[in-house]
């Protein structure tokens, strides 16, 4: 009875674990795998002889350690997004999805540890993902994100502004590029760029307003392309008005004027 119980736990619960599931899954095997646990004692019971039930009781321990050191050494891998992603690729060659995933992770974990080389790899890896999939934007957006990181900028503002071609609604892309317009005409007092910077600004605040560090460039910028009115209302957004705000001056002058 206990054989017939635990194998009909295991196929209705590797059914279970299939429905609506458009490709197996290792996860899916989980709830499942108790009905085997229910095998074990029905099969030491059934054996004939002492030493039958010994040679399968040291069995199932050697396969119980096995299985549990193959499910450490999983949670170790799971716990690195680096090292996770780098085994799906692994497994995967060919597919640009765990590229683009492991680009994503090396560039996280570029900033956290201050690693340079990382961002190379990153930039290799986001390469191999846009050559086989040249539809993918958010490939093309973290390899700009890599090329910004490493103080590539104009390499990075021609990777934003083809993604914002693209997908005119790119968030990501419409303030990054905005930020290295911002970051280009500071220096150079370019109006051509302070005017796309704000183009940039304007749409990406459109899609999902601004906030923090983006939305203080964009009353910045609206306040030197010379649109004081709009400049205020974006300025006090940012938090302008609080006094010991650093954008607090560039506040009071709008309003003088």
């Amino acid at each position: 009875a206990m054989g017939g119980a635990a194998l009909w736990w295991f196929a209705w619960a590797a059914r279970l674990g299939g429905l609506g599931a458009a490709a197996p899954a290792e996860r899916q095997g989980y709830f499942a795998l108790a009905g085997g646990v229910l095998l074990v004692p029905w099969v030491l019971c059934v054996l004939p002889g002492p030493r039958s039930r010994t040679i399968a009781g040291l069995l199932v321990a050697a396969l119980t350690l096995a299985a549990g050191t193959a499910s450490y050494m999983r949670n170790l891998v799971w716990q690195d997004p680096v090292a996770l992603w780098s085994d799906s690729v692994a497994k995967t060659p060919g597919a640009p999805g765990p590229l683009r995933e492991l680009g994503r992770a090396l560039i996280n974990s570029a900033r956290f540890h201050d690693a340079p080389e990382l961002y190379q790899q990153a930039e290799v890896r986001l390469r191999e993902a846009s050559d086989l999939d040249p539809g993918d934007l958010e490939a093309a957006n973290l390899l700009g994100i890599a090329l910004a990181d490493q103080d590539r900028a104009d390499d990075a503002l021609g990777l934003f502004t083809d993604v914002v071609r693209r997908d005119p609604c790119h968030h990501e892309a419409l303030v990054r590029a905005a930020g290295i317009l911002f970051a280009k005409t500071t220096v150079s007092g370019d109006l051509d760029d302070l005017l796309k910077a704000l183009d940039y600004y304007r749409k990406a605040d459109a899609v999902e307003p601004l906030a923090g560090d983006s939305l203080a460039k964009y009353g910045v910028t609206l306040w030197r392309a010379g649109d004081l009115p709009a400049a205020e209302g974006v300025l006090t957004r940012a938090g302008a008005a609080e006094g010991d705000s650093p954008l607090a001056p560039i506040l009071r002058s709008t309003q003088d004027r």
